[in-house]
């Protein structure tokens, strides 16, 4: 099983003695002044298990670093063996011996025997608990320390694993005795960079860092880092976490190994489920009739070292949204890239020219995520909290061989007039099909790209298209059983008069009288009639615009000058907006820009195409 490193920050007191004092958890919080904040590190060294990780190495990097009078680093170590596990409050010392002091626990943490189960959540539970209690601070971190396996567990004891349910109970349960979270997580770990474990922890932590790709026996550089912090007294979770990013990175870089490893904002986690459950149900739904696309997706992700289908997050959406599936599919997966981007908040890179995985490291993002199939040996991963937000339940049906399913035929259009003003408005999708459910997802070519429009959906085989206009791409659906049965691209083209209302504002209270407004459409200016001081006009989508462009309105002086302008966008069949007129001899233009309340959110498919890593990491490639 590859190395599973974790770190997190939990702020810990030094034991001055060998005798604890009992602390109530209320009264963790340092009493120092937030302005001066204190620090606690706690350990959780599994190394009793094969093959055997430099954990003596490691504990010599700790007593290396200059560990200040507000930093406390507590350590639970189980080497290999029996009975020789042991709980140390780390002091400085240079020499190649560990000094630092044993902490007598009364049994709290270690049995009576001697030997501490890493693999039990009660032993991490009250490791914590007992940390946080008798060296309370300001600032807490956790590192897990030891072998890992990805979403199936991490910190081996013998044959042994801490499985992320259990790593979540144990957290959540300490972190609710304590009455606070924990502010950073570490996983000094193989392969514990992937949203199910992050996904466990989110409850109990703000922030976590960790690898996608397998990490060197090494492990992190304890002295650099704990450095690093040192340092900087002020530095907050997050940075310290990007500090420990690059560490890894440029000492990896040194020994010519590739390494990624990556900071997290816990917190964007419940925005990044909605939109992956989304997406997920997407895939799902069109997994029947669209297996070989979504199954392409896949295969071309780049994976994990650690095991076969470990693929990248970010790099698997980016794949699927640019891949010959419906737009509404591409259109969530770049719905769900953003989502993802605002997950991770450092991530840093280095692809070894000398190793043979230089082309798959290139293309790693961050995160990875497990694609689980319906055999026996993934059925642990339905335990888990991720498997709820449907991602597992895609990628089983994606990858099962079942026979793909045959696209039926689509729905007849018809048209309407619904205003009887001479212009079709509205278009009526029926599908001679037996289906419980049928969608539209209405897309504008604009010079943005391909943006969405609207949605549509209704129970059974007809829907109707109204309230918009244009000349529209429209991937439309029908659905039985959750299924899709029939997928078809159709272009509908309706036409919609767009009610224009602008209101000018001037500083000196009136207007003149000699002022005009005027929009520009695809047809050149419009000039609007005046009504006191609102302008009114009217004109057709999508003869003179389209829906989703940027409109621009111009007030116009006598001789022509632009004295003001604004823009909006059109996204109803009403648009309002005010212009004021400044005074400003540094101003030409004199303008002064009221941005519309309502703005239509678009989501460019064209964007999805070109967005890729890079954009999103700090990246180092050679």
């Amino acid at each position: 099983m590859a190395r599973n490193h974790a770190y997190s920050h939990v702020i810990v007191l030094l034991l001055s003695s060998v005798s604890i004092l009992s602390v109530p958890l209320s009264s963790m919080n340092s009493s120092a002044s937030q302005d001066e904040p204190t620090w606690t590190i706690m350990v959780y060294m599994a190394a009793d298990a094969e093959p055997v990780l430099p954990w003596e190495e490691d504990l010599n990097e700790m007593e290396a670093a200059n560990i200040t009078d507000w930093m406390d680093v507590v350590v639970l170590v189980d080497p290999l063996g029996f009975g020789d596990s042991v709980l140390l409050d780390i002091e400085r010392d240079k020499t190649t011996d560990i000094v630092s002091t044993e902490i007598d626990d009364s049994g709290e943490v270690i049995p009576t025997n001697g030997e501490a189960d890493m693999a039990s959540p009660d032993t991490l539970m009250d490791f914590v608990t007992f940390t946080a209690r008798n060296y309370p601070a300001d600032l807490f971190a956790l590192v897990l320390w030891g072998h890992g396996g990805g979403w199936y567990g991490l910190c081996q004891d013998g044959l042994s694993v801490l499985q992320l349910p259990g790593l979540a109970y144990a957290l959540e349960t300490a972190t609710d005795e304590m009455g606070r979270k924990l502010d950073i997580v570490i996983a000094d770990a193989c392969a514990e960079g992937v949203i199910e474990t992050m996904y466990e922890l989110r409850t109990a932590a703000d922030w976590y860092v960790g690898s996608e790709m397998n990490v060197p026996a090494q492990g992190l550089r304890y002295d650099l880092i704990l450095d690093s912090l040192s340092r900087d007294r002020d530095v907050s979770p997050a940075d310290w976490g990007a500090d420990i990013c690059e560490i890894h990175r440029v000492t990896l870089y040194f020994d010519s190994w590739s390494a990624t490893m990556a900071t997290f904002d816990l917190g964007a986690l419940d925005g990044f489920a909605v939109s992956i459950e989304a997406l997920s149900s997407s895939m799902e739904g069109y997994a029947g009739i669209y297996r070989g696309p979504l199954m392409d997706a896949l295969l071309q992700t780049a994976t994990s070292d650690l095991m076969e289908w470990y693929l990248d997050m970010g790099d698997a959406l980016e794949r699927l949204a640019a891949s010959d599936l419906p737009l509404e599919v591409r259109y969530m997966a770049f719905e769900t890239l953003l989502a993802y981007d605002a997950l991770i908040y450092d991530f840093e890179l280095y692809a070894s020219p000398f190793e043979d995985d230089f082309d798959t490291v290139s293309n790693y993002t961050g995160a990875a995520v497990y694609a689980p199939s319906n055999d026996l040996a993934d059925e642990p991963y339905w335990s888990l909290q991720f498997s709820d937000v449907g991602w597992g339940n895609a990628t089983s049906l994606i990858r099962s061989d079942e026979p793909a399913a045959v696209n039926q035929p689509g729905p007849e259009v018809t048209y309407s007039d619904t205003n009887d003003d001479g212009e079709l408005d509205e278009a009526t999708l029926h599908w001679d099909l037996d289906c419980d459910k049928c969608t539209a997802w209405a897309f504008s070519q604009t010079g943005a790209g391909l943006q969405l429009v609207a949605g549509f959906d209704s129970d059974g085989p007809t829907l109707v298209i109204d309230g918009i206009a244009g000349d529209l791409t429209v991937s439309a659906s029908a659905w039985t059983q959750g299924n899709v049965t029939s997928h078809h691209c159709l272009d509908i083209q309706l036409t919609r008069a767009v009610d224009i209302q602008v209101r000018v504002i001037s500083d000196d209270g009136d207007v003149s009288e000699e002022l005009d407004v005027r929009i520009w459409t695809l047809r050149g200016p419009v000039t609007l009639s005046r009504g006191g001081n609102t302008f009114l006009g009217q004109i057709l989508v999508p003869d003179d615009v389209t829906f989703g462009d940027l409109l621009t309105v111009e007030v116009v002086g006598t001789d022509g000058e632009v004295l003001a302008w604004n823009r909006t966008y059109v996204q109803s069949t009403v648009v309002v907006l005010d212009i004021r007129l400044v005074k400003d001899t540094e101003d030409p233009g004199g303008t002064q820009f009221l941005i519309p309340a309502a703005v239509l959110g678009v989501c460019a498919i064209v964007a999805a195409l070109y967005v890729t890593d890079r954009v999103r990491r700090r990246g180092h490639e050679p």
